[in-house]
């Protein structure tokens, strides 16, 4: 083994033992002995995105891309790094598109450009490159996810829940999967449904908030109000700051004649909300500030 092999060995070790810093210190050194392998440049800007140093993840992509243009896993990488720094839609989509034309069953680029659609409002290009992807890959559960929720973006919720089915079959340990058609049948007032997906959710992760409000929501249509109290309660044990749930609380209290609680409850919820509005209006005064800055610039 040459002493490059040996350095990018344990360059490699550090990266899968999250060790992100000494891989790239030690990659950087491997570098310095070739600065015209593209595959080093491609794993030092992978760690370097570990450590949300995104442009200088970016950087070092471009370097792997400037040495061998033809990868399109440079390509995949590079887009999704823009699209965690909020870059332009047109210029994250060049790359998944370079990934796609130089890798046509390329299943995480297609998986990556549909997600991007997706959430531009791309509802048919989402939709056709997550049948791409799980027609190369039929068992990428992160896709079935996903395209469930484009199938309930539109209406097909009978969709929704196959893909959130055969998602669950592949990965029955995800509470991910559960909960999100837990929702779907919540949707569809497929109460029983909704309520055993979300005690799967629960048993899988004890302490998945979403869960317990949904399961919540559930018992209170059911008339379980004590049931729904305590799922309320376990919510705002978990995440003090949960709004809904001080009001989804609040609601079940004043059903059950706990007036001071009902109270307690909206005035807290009240609270929550004053402080989003006051955050929301910092935020966009400090955008405010940004423009006039540049303006004067």
């Amino acid at each position: 083994m040459s002493e490059k092999d040996y350095i990018c060995e344990a360059a490699v070790d550090f990266y899968q033992r999250e060790e992100y810093l000494k891989a790239i210190q030690v990659f950087t050194m491997a570098i310095e002995r070739d600065n015209k392998s593209a595959q080093l440049f491609y794993l030092r800007g992978n760690a370097k995105d570990k450590l949300n140093d995104k442009y200088g993840a970016i950087s070092d992509f471009n370097q792997a891309i400037l040495i061998d243009p033809t990868n399109a896993g440079f390509y995949n990488s590079r887009g999704l790094t823009k699209k965690n720094e909020n870059f332009e839609f047109c210029e994250i989509l060049l790359d998944y598109n370079k990934a796609i034309e130089l890798k046509n069953d390329y299943p995480t680029a297609l998986y990556n450009r549909a997600c991007l659609n997706h959430e531009r409002g791309n509802l048919q290009q989402s939709l056709t490159d997550f049948n791409a992807a799980l027609t190369f890959h039929p068992a990428f559960t992160e896709a079935l996810n996903n395209r469930a929720c484009v199938w309930e973006d539109l209406k097909d919720y009978q969709a929704a829940i196959a893909d959130y089915t055969s998602a669950i079959s592949h990965d029955p340990k995800n509470p991910v999967f559960y909960s999100n058609r837990g929702c779907t049948y919540e949707m569809l007032r497929e109460a029983n449904l909704a309520y055993k997906d979300f005690c799967s959710a629960i048993i899988l992760d004890p302490f998945y908030t979403i869960a317990y409000q949904h399961r919540g929501n559930i018992r209170s249509y059911l008339c379980d109000y004590q049931g729904a109290l305590e799922d309320y309660s376990m919510v705002i044990q978990l995440d003090k700051n949960y709004m809904r749930a001080y009001q989804s609380r609040a609601e079940i209290r004043n059903l059950m004649g706990e007036t001071k609680g009902f109270e307690k409850d909206m005035t807290t919820y009240r609270m929550l909300q004053s402080d989003l509005k006051n955050a929301d209006n910092v935020v966009k005064e400090f955008k405010s500030l940004m423009f006039l800055d540049s303006k004067n610039n």
